[in-house]
């Protein structure tokens, strides 16, 4: 059985250990990752019910297909307008999802994470996905040496996750940038 799958379930349960909320039922579509022997063994040890919808009726996933369609639109947006590679999609889905998440009609009067004790979204840290910007680099070497890279902003999800193309290729998370629009 896929790792992330147990891990999914682990986290939804720590993030709301606080509440008592625990994973009570999965829906799927029937998709073999889903059904499997495996899963359905561990499921059923866990105590959580799985509920699948009908065989050939897209129909009845119409407002998780509608979400999925929106996600992947605004996918396609960020990299398009940041110029990226079509691999950082991942990022830019995760991106989109959290802003999403922080949107909420005026009905509601507050957002899916403040309903469950998260804080609200600080809108002085939204950049625009795909920006330039620098990160602080810790004072190796002489008092000349550089101390900063380029980095390209990636989204944001509890601290700014940038991307540094000079360190490998590698992802980073920091608690702060200088951004720096061109214009």
């Amino acid at each position: 059985m896929n790792s992330y799958f147990k891990y999914f379930i682990s986290w939804v349960e720590r993030q709301f250990h606080e509440k008592n909320y625990a994973v009570k039922k999965i829906f799927s579509d029937q998709g073999s990752e889903y059904l499997s022997d495996e899963v359905l063994k561990f499921l059923a040890e866990q105590g959580i019910e799985s509920l699948t919808t009908s065989t050939y009726t897209p129909v009845s996933n119409g407002v998780a297909e509608r979400v999925n369609l929106t996600i992947l639109n605004d996918v396609r947006s960020m990299l398009l307008s940041s110029s990226l590679p079509s691999y950082f999609w991942i990022e830019a889905a995760n991106y989109s999802v959290h802003i999403r998440n922080h949107i909420y009609p005026d009905k509601l009067r507050s957002s899916p994470p403040i309903a469950v004790g998260y804080a609200p979204l600080d809108v002085s840290k939204v950049h625009e996905f795909g920006e330039k910007c620098y990160i602080a680099d810790l004072p190796y070497g002489s008092k000349t040496d550089i101390r900063g890279s380029t980095a390209i902003y990636l989204g944001l999800f509890f601290n700014l996750i940038v991307f540094v193309p000079t360190v490998h290729g590698m992802f980073f998370k920091y608690s702060s940038c200088h951004f720096y629009k061109e214009t």
